[in-house]
């Protein structure tokens, strides 16, 4: 995946005006992901038990674990089996970049 920005390497240091180009494989160390529920999907498929605190714990999954449910497309939070599509997930940069 790399490959294609070393073959560019001359071409975006010039073109950024940098001395250095540092690639990095993982995305981990720059980007947090985030998950919201979708709330009419989780509305339909729930009722009453996609309450506040089904919600407050989807919002504070972990990067991993919304890693997870992005591969397996799968989770289990507060009961509740949350299948493909009914999660909102984002990637936001940390804080830091």
């Amino acid at each position: 995946m790399l490959k294609g920005f070393e073959l560019l390497e001359k071409y975006i240091k010039e073109e950024l005006n940098c001395l250095d180009l540092e690639l990095k494989s993982s995305e981990d160390d720059f980007v947090v992901y985030k998950a919201a529920a979708d709330n009419r999907e989780m509305g339909q498929a729930f009722g009453k038990k996609f309450d506040k605190a089904a919600k407050a714990a989807i919002e504070n999954l972990s990067s991993d674990m919304i890693r997870q449910y992005l591969k397996t497309e799968n989770i289990e939070v507060n009961g509740l089996n949350i299948t493909a599509g009914m999660l909102k997930v984002s990637k936001d940069f940390k804080e830091e970049y």
